[in-house]
C-alpha cells in the first residue's frame, strides 16, 4: 500500500474527513524525501477530498497546480491520476472552483504541497 494508499480509499467510500489525517502524514512523509512523481498525485488526492468536503475553492487550488505541474513536467503518473481523480472533483465546478484553479496554476509545487498542509486539517 502506498503513503496514501489508505486515504485513496476512503475518498473512494466517501470518507473525505477521515482521508484527512491519513493524506497529511504521507504528503509530509513525501515532502520530507522530496518525491516530486508523487506529491503531484497526492495533490490531486488533496483535490478529491477538498472536493469531498465542500470546498470547492481549495479543491481548485490544488487542482490548478496538478495541472501546472503536469505541464511543467509531463509524467504518465500524473496524468492518470487526473483521470482517476477528476469524477471526484468535478461536482464542484463552478466559480469557486475556477477562483481557486487559477491561482493554483500560479504555484509551484513546493507551494502547492505546503499550502495543503496549512489549511488541510
Amino acid at each position: 500500500m502506498t503513503l496514501l494508499g489508505a486515504s485513496e480509499w476512503l475518498i473512494a467510500a466517501n470518507e473525505p474527513e477521515a482521508a484527512v489525517p491519513v493524506f497529511r502524514d504521507g504528503l509530509e512523509t513525501l515532502l520530507s524525501v522530496q518525491d516530486r512523481v508523487n506529491l503531484a498525485i497526492a495533490l490531486a488526492a488533496g483535490a478529491a477530498i477538498s472536493a469531498g468536503r465542500g470546498d470547492a475553492e481549495l479543491a481548485g487550488k490544488l487542482w490548478g497546480a496538478v495541472e501546472f505541474v503536469s505541464e511543467r513536467e509531463p509524467r504518465p503518473t500524473t496524468t492518470q491520476n487526473l483521470r482517476h481523480y477528476s469524477p471526484y472533483v468535478e461536482p464542484v465546478h463552478g466559480a469557486a472552483f475556477d477562483r481557486g484553479h487559477a491561482v493554483g496554476r500560479t504555484l509551484s509545487l513546493e507551494e502547492a504541497v505546503r499550502y495543503a498542509l496549512s489549511v488541510l486539517d
